[in-house]
Parts: structure tokens; C-alpha cells; sequence
């Protein structure tokens, strides 16, 4: 890898940081997906109010925002090209990790 990049890329030294974050990402994702389901089951949907319509569209895109954040935290992981990408997905992953709590509260408790 490029000079500088080397002391952020020890790829054996971050597994274990890394596959947290994934399975933590993956561990959100999933318990959406139960909870749209359910919700689904109780009769929230895009159509059925407004709500549901800002439930669904605000949720969703978060989860969209995870699975992004985790596919970049894959590739900078594998590719590791420079520590600017490092910083680039750190920062990335943080501010999606960091606006869960802040939507969930929006969207459970108003």
C-alpha cells in the first residue's frame, strides 16, 4: 500500500474490529427487517398513514445508509488503498452509526 497507509491497514490486527462492525450492522438490519414485519402484521404501512409513509421512508433509508457503510467498510478493509479512505469510511460509519439512536427516537417516541 501507499506510504502512511500501512499503520492503519494491519488487516490481521483490525479483523476482529471490523467483523464486529459488520455483525453489529448486520445484527441492526436484521432486527428492522423483524420489526417491519411485525409492524406489517399490525397493519402499518406506506398507505395506511402518514406515519407509516415517514416510518418506512426514514427507516429505510437508514438502512440503506448500513448496508452502504458496510460494504465501504469491506472495501477499505480489503483494499486499503490510503488513509484518507480510512478516515473517508471511519467518518462514514460513525455519523450512520451515531444517527441511529437520533431517528429511532424520532420515529418510536414522537
Amino acid at each position: 500500500g501507499p506510504p502512511g497507509a500501512a499503520g492503519l491497514c494491519p488487516r490481521r490486527s483490525r479483523k476482529p474490529v471490523v467483523g464486529g462492525h459488520h455483525g453489529l450492522g448486520g445484527l441492526l438490519v436484521a432486527l428492522q427487517g423483524y420489526e417491519w414485519v411485525r409492524l406489517i402484521g399490525f397493519g402499518l404501512t406506506t398507505t395506511s398513514s402518514i406515519y407509516g409513509g415517514f416510518f418506512y421512508l426514514i427507516v429505510g433509508a437508514h438502512a440503506l445508509h448500513v448496508l452502504a457503510g458496510l460494504t465501504f467498510l469491506a472495501a477499505v478493509f480489503w483494499l486499503c488503498r490510503s488513509r484518507a479512505t480510512v478516515v473517508a469510511a471511519s467518518i462514514y460509519w460513525f455519523f450512520v452509526v451515531g444517527l441511529w439512536p437520533v431517528l429511532d427516537g424520532l420515529v418510536y417516541f414522537t
